[in-house]
Parts: C-alpha cells; structure tokens; sequence
C-alpha cells in the first residue's frame, strides 16, 4: 500500500507592525494576520512588541513588565493594548492589507 500524501488546506501569515500608545505606554505591536487559501482572514495574533517605553523609560521584558503591572498596580496593559490594535486593524484595513498584499 502506498503512502499518499495530499494538500488538504494551506494559511498564509502577513506580519505588520505600528505603534500603540496607551496612557504612559509605548510600543510598535508585530501582529500576524491569518489567512486562507481564499484570502479570508482567519485570525489576527500578537508577534511581539518592540521599542517599549513606559513613562519614557525603556522595557526590556515586556512579559514581566505585564505581570507587575497586573499584580502590584491592577492595570491589565495587554488588555488596553489588545483595544488600541482593535482600533487601528478593523475588518475594513485587515481586508485592504489582504487585498495589496495576497500573492
């Protein structure tokens, strides 16, 4: 018996990076958009975040600057960060950034 193998499905990811300023924070935010074969959008997911700054002071580590804002001061900064990409990458953009960019 031979081994088939057969191309069921394929995704393709198209990374964009801009800035999020939130209150004291600073940060350029890499997002991956996820897409089909068909060029639909499948999913929007958070890459990385370069260049941070709180109160123009840089972060180094983003994870553990989120987590003691969390524990010591209950701000959620992933959540007012997770808002401001929403507000810049609407349906409407995410679907132009597709349009120019699918090959």
């Amino acid at each position: 018996m031979k081994n088939e193998i057969k191309v069921v499905s394929m995704i393709k990811f198209i990374s964009v990076e801009f800035p999020i300023e939130v209150q004291s924070f600073k940060c350029n935010a890499e997002i991956q958009l996820v897409i089909n074969e068909k060029g639909e959008m499948l999913d929007k997911e958070f890459m990385d975040f370069r260049n941070a700054e709180f109160m123009g002071l840089p972060v180094d580590d983003f994870c553990t600057f989120r987590k003691k804002m969390r524990v010591e001061f209950g701000v959620n900064i992933m959540k007012l960060v997770e808002d401001q990409v929403d507000l810049v990458l609407t349906d409407k953009v995410c679907k132009r950034i597709i349009s120019e960019n699918i090959i």
